[in-house]
């Protein structure tokens, strides 16, 4: 058709930098990134909320700053088709942040649409929209280092990032981050190892695709491991302001009873306090190591009072002054390289912290727990389980990559603590989407790779928002020990 009959929208939703605003950025390469395809064709900013000049007989494609890596292919067929059926074109099977907000024919029915079958998730199964921070900063790190990024047709640069430097220039996350390839089990030293894709989720960093390979698997010993992985003293890259995705300064509100229910680990919290706490003597003096805002110190002295308590963390200090204010103790600082000391606590708590670590970290960290316990001390854990039905469901094992260097399993870790001198008390497993029912497999519904997984996540998604179902299930769920997290808890011999 006639391109001047085309109108781009582009809808300016803020695009955030760390140290400035990105959106002019974005909006200038979206327009160049049409003008290549569509020369003659009108391009408009109109800041929300979007305001469209109606002029009926013209194809009008909206645009949001939060999908710059348009897939023009897309736009022209979807465009044809509009015009020829004056109708409205909503598009099923796109990559999420390559397809327009809408199309339509401007004077065309309300009633009257067209669904587009696109097939391009299904091909690569990632994720390109720029709605979360750790995207933005890896799209301004391609902006900079892929040559033409703005006329790349989006199928060549999917390409790209299922090979070797895509994926690595991914899990570098635009920093100074050394990458190591390990051609071995970094635990038992396997040479058989075998790499993992993600078939149906993405992961939450985006741009790594189904052909992308960056988790391996070891033949002998099932460490599953992060290839190519991140020396410990670069991790410190990782977890930076958009790792946080822009969350506000820690305040009093993190510690109410609301927050406390909504946060990730709250099940594995709850484990402890109501069932490992009792075995544990009057007056037990804990460390909760890498314990974030000190949300599970606090819940444990509420609890238990007498209780001695501690929180660690890299930064404890931007809370210490609530935690003083509940009587829990707290250390600023990165306990690899901190001294517990010998001998000198009743209990040891690390949730979710394992996988955070570097392997060689990961195997020392056991003997410095033990040494630190008293005799007949307990540390308790919890990381996510690889060999569970659960964390294989849409690709949950996948998706926090690169921050999750390994995702272990009860064989590897009783091999470590058994090393270490554990002996092992409790075993339990809770289901960690439980708490993000009203997000998690309605994302998965909308954005999985095929529409049978689609399909499969709207179901779960159902299910799981029936109050009472969720009740019965969560307890039924504790009871079987089903879940993605494994919960260790084990003891020092006297």
């Amino acid at each position: 058709m006639n391109q001047d009959k085309i109108k781009f929208i582009i809808e300016a939703h803020p695009i955030y930098l760390h140290d400035r605003d990105g959106t002019e950025d974005i909006v200038g390469f979206i327009k160049n990134r049409l003008r290549y395809r569509f020369p003659n064709s009108s391009i408009n900013l109109i800041e929300i909320p979007l305001q469209v000049i109606k002029d009926r007989g013209s194809i009008i494609v909206e645009i949001s700053t939060l999908s710059p890596l348009l897939d023009l292919d897309l736009i022209t067929c979807a465009v044809k088709i509009a015009s020829e059926q004056k109708c409205e074109v909503t598009i099923e099977g796109a990559i999420p942040g390559t397809v327009p907000t809408r199309i339509y024919y401007d004077g065309a029915s309300s009633k009257k649409k067209h669904c587009l079958l696109w097939k391009t998730q299904r091909d690569y199964n990632t994720q390109l929209s720029l709605n979360k921070l750790k995207r933005i900063k890896i799209f301004f790190h391609f902006l900079k280092t892929y040559h033409n990024l703005v006329f790349t047709p989006i199928s060549q640069f999917l390409e790209y990032l299922g090979t070797r430097d895509g994926v690595r220039s991914v899990l570098s996350y635009g920093t100074r981050v050394e990458l190591i390839d390990l051609t071995e089990c970094p635990i038992c030293g396997c040479k058989r190892i075998y790499p993992l894709h993600h078939d149906i989720g993405q992961p939450i960093i985006g741009f790594l695709t189904k052909h992308s390979v960056y988790y391996f698997m070891c033949g002998d010993c099932g460490l599953v491991f992060l290839n190519p992985t991140i020396q410990q003293d670069d991790l410190k890259y990782l977890y930076d302001w958009y790792d946080s995705e822009g969350k506000a300064e820690p305040t009093e509100k993190l510690y109410s009873i609301d927050a406390l229910e909504r946060h990730a680990s709250i099940a594995n919290f709850q484990v402890f306090i109501d069932k490992y706490a009792p075995k544990m003597q009057f007056n037990s003096k804990l460390i909760d190591l890498g314990g974030g805002h000190g949300e599970f110190a606090v819940m444990v002295k509420e609890s238990y009072p007498e209780w001695d308590v501690t929180m660690m963390d890299f930064k404890a200090s931007d809370v210490k002054e609530f935690l003083d204010q509940r009587e829990v103790l707290c250390h600023g600082g990165d306990f690899i390289n901190f001294s517990l000391g010998d001998e000198e606590y009743d209990v040891i708590t690390m949730w979710e912290v394992l996988e955070h670590l570097s392997i060689d970290i990961l195997k020392e960290i056991w003997s410095k727990v033990f040494n630190a316990l008293k005799s007949g001390g307990y540390f308790a854990l919890s990381t996510p389980d690889f060999l569970s039905s659960y964390t294989h469901s849409q690709d949950f094992w996948a998706i926090f990559a690169p921050q999750h260097l390994t995702v272990l399993s009860e064989p590897i870790l009783k091999s470590l603590w058994k090393e270490a001198g554990f002996e092992l008390v409790e075993v339990d497993r809770t289901f960690s989407m439980f708490r993000q029912t009203a997000t998690y497999f309605s994302y998965g519904a909308k954005n999985n790779a095929s529409i049978g997984a689609r399909g499969d996540a709207a179901i779960l998604d159902d299910i799981l928002h029936n109050k009472s179902f969720l009740l019965d299930q969560k307890a039924w769920m504790l009871e079987k020990k089903h879940g993605t997290e494994l919960i260790l808890l084990l003891r020092k011999p006297n």
